[in-house]
């Protein structure tokens, strides 16, 4: 017996369980999202929190899909932590231009609270009175029927409507990279999360919030300590007796001008995140990449003769495991994926796996220019003093 049997054994093993779970992960994508609207009631009262931090490459494109929603009820609100950020004169350009809108401008952030993000939604949200507050990441980009689709879920007793998201703009190769984690890692890990494992499970660039549900929990205040203030809200809203329902419409992130730095950057803070909600939840993300473990098998038993590894079954699991992601990653994008997309999903595939080792070594994240130690249950510890921003609300 050779001493590298063990180890290809427990990879063999490992890709197994992993080619099940993922397979029954990327099902259940097929299952939830679809890209035409649904019909339902609509309520009156809806306001959208748009947080800015600077501009991003197409922000003003991302901003001019908000002018165009077929349900035509509601206000949008912008929020920016400085009254000379870049992206707040972007915001009132659109304003300008689009006197036909209701929109209100919130400049300043909620002192106390160390989640940057969280900080100004919770000064936003006091500019709102709306039934329902949409919150609206700067770099979503969405349909004419985004509001319509996702109000249509909101019976009574739902306190929060998330959406699935992907990514489009992909021109570059940081960009492509984004997209297919976003398709085939994100939306996966979340639908099994959410209908396997019967976790809330929340993606924060896109949320519907029941005020009366929010206000429950504490308001945007009660989370402002956390770096996954997005799951910590759902969890939450749960257990304060709501539904969180996740949208069949999944929402564009744009990832023009992104680099390799912003997505390594990115991610890793997002694992680090993961890691500190729930450490048995992140161990079970390993078997959400079992190509880059098939991979290792196949290597180790070309290059270690007596292995005894039948090859043949090895690749065509590996070849089955980029199927299966050229296929999700097709239904998040409701076209078929490019093929620059399969091509580079290899190499993306063994970023991930690197950036999941490094979740489990690093314990600090930059984020927005400020550095942060992440504890348990995501909770923030600043290790740089930020400057503070005047406090003010512009209509």
């Amino acid at each position: 017996m050779s001493p590298w049997d063990p180890i290809v054994i427990a990879l063999l093993t490992l890709a197994a369980f992993g080619l099940a779970v993922s397979s029954v992960s990327r099902v259940l994508v097929w299952c939830v999202v679809r890209h035409h609207p649904r019909e339902g009631a609509s309520p009156d009262s809806v306001d959208i929190l748009k947080p800015l931090c600077g501009v991003d490459a197409s922000l003003a494109e991302n901003l001019s899909a908000f002018a165009r929603q077929s349900h035509t009820r509601y206000r949008i609100i912008f929020g920016a932590a400085s009254p000379i950020d870049e992206g707040l004169i972007v915001a009132q350009h659109f304003c300008r231009e689009h006197r036909e809108l209701s929109t209100r401008i919130s400049v300043g952030e909620t002192p106390g609270l160390h989640n940057p993000k969280v900080a100004l939604l919770a000064q936003m949200a006091r500019c709102s009175d709306a039934e329902w507050l949409v919150v609206s990441d700067s770099n979503v980009r969405v349909t004419e029927d985004y509001l319509r689709d996702a109000l249509s879920h909101t019976a009574p007793d739902v306190g929060l409507v998330t959406h699935l998201v992907f990514g489009a703009g992909a021109t570059s190769l940081s960009a492509q990279l984004e997209s297919l984690q976003l398709g085939c890692f994100v939306a996966p890990g979340v639908c099994g999360a959410r209908f396997v494992l019967n976790e809330t499970c929340v993606i924060g660039k896109s949320m519907f919030l029941r005020r009366q549900a929010l206000e429950r929990i504490g308001g945007f205040d009660a989370v402002g300590g956390y770096l996954a203030e997005d799951y910590v809200i759902g969890r939450a809203i749960a257990d304060a007796g709501y539904r969180v329902v996740t949208a069949s419409m999944p929402v564009a992130t744009w990832n023009e001008g992104w680099t390799i730095g912003r997505f390594a950057s990115r991610h890793l803070r997002w694992a680090v995140m993961r890691r500190q909600v729930s450490r048995p939840g992140y161990l079970l993300e390993l078997l959400l990449t079992p190509g880059p473990l098939l991979m290792l098998a196949l290597l180790i038993d070309s290059g270690m003769p007596g292995v005894g590894v039948d090859s043949r079954w090895v690749a065509a699991s590996i070849l089955f495991d980029q199927l299966l992601d050229a296929i999700t990653h097709s239904r998040m994008l409701g076209r078929l994926a490019p093929w620059p997309s399969v091509v580079l999903n290899p190499l993306r595939q063994w970023l991930t796996l690197a950036i999941w080792v490094l979740g489990w070594l690093v314990q600090t994240v930059e984020w927005r220019g400020k550095s942060y130690r992440v504890g348990v249950g995501s909770r923030l510890e600043p290790l740089r003093a930020a400057p503070s921003a005047s406090t003010r609300s512009v209509p």
